[in-house]
């Protein structure tokens, strides 16, 4: 790695999406690290120097923006939000935070690095931009008496207790507040999967036949075995043919099969069912359809730009890499699941 070269750290859980940012990154001489979580943010900021992070707003273990609040505590490094979440009230929580910029997938790539070169050039030069110096305390017997903690400590403790000492954290800065919904999303996750785990190689063999009896050309992967969907949250949101039971008469899903066939699924992605795909669009992003769309639609390019440039990619299942056929089969796979996404998102605006 060159030192001359502007450090640039990428905290994006999306693998696809991290590989085409640091080659766009990397073609304009910049040296890039990265991170798929807010815990690997911290450690790489902990182990370097950077001069911009690109950071993700919705990650796996937390918000970016309450990172990125914490990171301010004691930095001023620029910070460049990319993301998907367009609502007026998050962007202006990121927005007020000192030297950020902001960007709504899916951006353009010139434009990301004209963000990055302008962000740069209006930071104040520091000699370590990760960190600035904290006050130092005054000595005790230079701090004149109104500024001694004796004399102002039993008078604070005086009024708190007249007070009722009642001290309220907003909710989105309580530690112990975020670790509680974590934890209880977690729960949900793990009896969701529980739940889809039995239906999962039945849907999956059903999609399978009926695709093979319409002659259809989509490829439907095979759905893991009970055990695996079963063997934790993470491997079954992951784990192909997560329904949620047989598809009933007149409901949504039998409208949206009927119009427009069998939804593609592949194991390496999520919400493999249409009923998990309803239930994430309605809760994630607020019933907006365009807005789902189009992170599929980013995905799907940053797919296509890499087979085009020969480059294999990894997919979010560690391990996996796919190349060549294989890359190809996945991209034909992720046009076939646009297509079905596109006309899902008409029958469901029909059926409101």
């Amino acid at each position: 790695m060159s030192e001359s070269n502007p450090n640039i750290l990428i905290v994006e859980d999306d693998p696809m999406i991290r590989s085409f940012l640091k080659a766009v990154l990397e073609a304009e001489d910049y040296d890039v690290t990265e991170a798929g979580t807010g815990a690997e943010m911290f450690a790489a900021l902990d182990g370097k120097n950077f001069d911009v992070i690109v950071l993700d707003i919705m990650l796996p273990d937390g918000n970016g923006v309450d990172f990125a609040r914490t990171l301010r505590r004691t930095s001023t490094l620029p910070i460049i939000f990319a993301t998907a979440v367009t609502d007026t009230d998050t962007r202006r929580r990121a927005i007020g935070l000192m030297q950020v910029d902001y960007v709504t997938k899916p951006f353009d790539a010139k434009e990301l690095v004209l963000r990055i070169r302008n962000i740069r050039t209006m930071a104040p030069v520091m000699e370590d931009p990760n960190a600035r110096d904290l006050p130092k305390p005054v000595a005790a017997d230079a701090a004149p008496w109104y500024r001694s903690p004796l004399t102002w400590g039993p008078a604070v403790a005086f009024l708190v207790i007249v007070l009722g000492g009642v001290f309220l954290i907003p909710d989105d800065e309580d530690p112990a507040a975020l670790r509680a919904e974590q934890s209880a999303a977690q729960v949900q996750r793990n009896a969701d999967t529980a739940t889809a785990a039995v239906q999962a190689a039945t849907d999956a063999a059903a999609a399978n036949a009926a695709a093979r009896a319409g002659g259809s050309s989509v490829v439907l992967t095979d759905a893991p075995p009970a055990s695996q969907a079963a063997g934790g949250a993470d491997a079954g949101a992951a784990a192909a043919g997560d329904g949620d039971g047989p598809v009933v008469d007149g409901s949504p899903e039998q409208k949206i099969v009927e119009a427009c066939g069998e939804m593609p699924v592949s194991e390496h992605w999520n919400n493999n069912s249409i009923k998990r795909v309803l239930r994430y669009v309605r809760f994630v992003h607020r019933g907006n359809w365009g807005e789902y769309l189009e992170t599929w639609v980013e995905r799907l390019k940053n797919v296509q730009d890499l087979e085009a440039s020969g480059k294999p990619i990894e997919l979010q299942k560690k391990g996996v890499i796919l190349s060549g056929q294989e890359l190809e089969k996945y991209v034909d796979l992720m046009e076939s699941r646009v297509r079905f996404l596109r006309c899902a998102s008409q029958i469901v605006q029909t059926i409101k």
